[in-house]
């Protein structure tokens, strides 16, 4: 089955991993990471999750509301 990559993005928020995300969905944590990258640049985000310290800059806090109603 195939994820979007919101849902993904706010799975690595909700478990604050990367890995634990690539657990959960059966995807490889490279894959993972590439996904959020990608998305990353589409909502043009300059930092949205760090990799090493999962964590939400002020530009990923303000779309994830955006990202959850699909705006």
């Amino acid at each position: 089955m195939r994820y979007s990559k919101y849902t993904i993005f706010l799975k690595v928020v909700e478990l604050e991993s990367f890995s634990k995300t690539a657990d959960f969905y059966k995807y490889s944590q490279s894959a993972v990471t590439q996904i959020v990258k990608s998305l990353e640049a589409e909502l043009q985000m300059t930092r949205g999750i760090q990799q090493y310290c999962v964590s939400l800059s002020a530009g990923g806090d303000e779309r994830i509301p955006k990202i959850i109603s699909g705006n």
